[in-house]
């Protein structure tokens, strides 16, 4: 979840690259890429959904104006594989009336997994590490996610949220119309700080990159998400990772962060579907043990 997932001590992020932009933590093992400016960034892939507002007299929903997914695939530096590839990421909505600008709010699920690996010349073999930590729900997961989870940070399953805070506090807003542009973090603003000259409010997610660092380490990342809007009233104040079916969602936007490192061709590739390493899948969540957190 952008901005909410933490670094620790043990467990140092790409947010090194990214700000406080990475959705994964990591052991320190190599240098990270050379940090580009983001807006240099090639766009490989875009993907947008202006969402048509349908039956909105039966919903009770003819105040939402606008509905917009944009999800783009990009890869920073002119580098074969030492420059990163990751995902972004918006969801906007607009309202027709600031009173009911906090009706609705956005809820993200994910699952999947995100590895390093690294290839055994003399062996032949790729050796697989499950190194990566999801916070989630006040506790920490190993990037080891088989079956849908609720994406946030903690009890309140509202995406961006953070305890102590208004559901809505920590949504976005710019002054441009949408979509939001591109990769620029530029002129961001914070909704529980200051309000928007339209209602109209974005939420934004981009999880961690995925590399090869000049050990031969490859940063794989394989994740699927769903990022729904609801009523605000139909979303549990709190409740657990696993109650994905609470409430139905009006819209939701499937999208994926996809780079798996193929070491037999040297290169990055984008399989269908969620890629979990052999021996390394399971059925269960995997805890990881909070020590300096």
């Amino acid at each position: 979840m952008r901005t909410f997932r933490f670094l620790s001590v043990l467990f140092v992020t790409l947010t090194l690259l990214y700000g406080i932009a990475s959705g994964a933590e990591r052991p320190k093992k190599d240098p990270v890429p050379k940090k580009e400016n983001v807006s240099e960034g090639t766009l490989l892939k875009r993907f947008v959904w202006d969402v048509p507002i349908e039956n909105c007299e039966l919903r009770n929903i003819c105040d939402l104006k606008r509905l917009l997914f944009v999800a783009d695939d990009y890869k920073a530096g002119p580098g074969a594989n030492d420059y990163p590839y990751f995902t972004k990421m918006y969801a906007t909505y607009e309202t027709a009336t600031f009173a009911t600008l906090e009706k609705y709010a956005f809820v993200q699920f994910i699952r999947g997994t995100v590895f390093t690996s690294r290839k055994d010349d003399q062996a032949g073999k790729v050796e697989i590490t499950m190194d990566s930590v999801l916070r989630n729900f006040n506790r920490l997961l190993v990037y080891r996610i088989p079956s849908w989870i609720i994406d946030s940070k903690g009890a309140s399953p509202v995406y961006m949220s953070v305890e102590g805070y208004g559901r809505h506090d920590w949504y976005r807003w710019k002054k441009e119309t949408m979509p939001p542009p591109g990769l620029s973090d530029e002129e961001v603003n914070i909704y529980g700080w200051g309000k928007p000259p339209v209602p109209r409010l974005y939420v934004d997610d981009d999880p961690q990159a995925a590399f090869v660092a000049s050990s031969g380490v490859a940063y794989n990342v394989s994740l699927e998400f769903k990022t729904c809007l609801y009523l605000s009233v139909d979303i549990p104040q709190t409740t657990t990772r696993d109650n994905v079916d609470f409430a139905e969602p009006l819209y939701c936007f499937p999208w994926r962060s996809s780079y798996v490192y193929n070491h037999d061709v040297q290169r990055f590739e984008s399989p269908v579907g969620i890629v979990f390493p052999k021996g390394h899948g399971g059925n269960v969540l995997e805890f990881a043990e909070e020590r300096g957190y």
